[in-house]
Parts: C-alpha cells; structure tokens; sequence
C-alpha cells in the first residue's frame, strides 16, 4: 500500500486545509479492513474526521493478477455490464450513489 499511503500523505496528512484545528488525531490515518468486500480482502485506510466532520477512506486494489489472459471481448462485456446495469442488481448499500451517479450523468 505504499502508493496510497503516499496519496493520503500529500492529500491528507501534510495538507492543513483540512484539517481540524485542534484534536489529537488530526495528521492521523490508519489501515482498517473493510467489511462489505466480500469476495476479496479489501483495506482502505481511513482518516480521522476533518474539518467539516467527515472521515474519509481511502482505497488501493491490486488489479494486475486478475487481469492475465484477458481479451478485448472481456473487456467489452465488462464495460456492457457497467453501462447497462439493472438497478435492481444494485447492492442495497450502493443504490443511493448509483442513483446520484445515474441523475448527474443524465442531467444536462
């Protein structure tokens, strides 16, 4: 996880911007698994709250090894899968964002 604990470095721990004025955990940001990935094992590393008192988390997935033998056929129907995803196959914690995703994209 080097490069992203070097992503939250620069865009969290070094940038005072946001940043809570006082706290102990204010430059803080530890790893934690994360529970609703459910076919891999999946890490973010997340922050202490910021200014306006939200946490963030930040996640890295090594991709390379799922990729061997893929073919351009794979990637196609991949990208068919995102583009013309049924909402009601949407899990149950996503659906709000996959709404906001799918009214943003559609609005002018």
């Amino acid at each position: 996880m080097d490069s992203l604990r070097s992503f939250v470095n620069t865009v969290w721990i070094t940038n005072a911007s946001v940043q809570r004025e006082h706290g102990d955990d204010r430059d803080r940001a530890w790893s934690k698994p994360y529970e609703l990935a459910e076919d891999v094992e999946l890490r973010r590393l997340t922050t202490a709250e910021n200014r306006a008192g939200l946490r963030t988390d930040f996640f890295e997935f090594y991709w390379v090894h799922l990729m061997l033998g893929t073919q351009i056929g794979h990637v196609v129907a991949w990208a068919k899968t995102l583009l013309f995803h049924s909402p009601l196959t949407v899990p149950g914690h996503l659906r709000l964002a996959y709404a906001k995703l799918v009214t943003k994209e559609a609005s002018p």
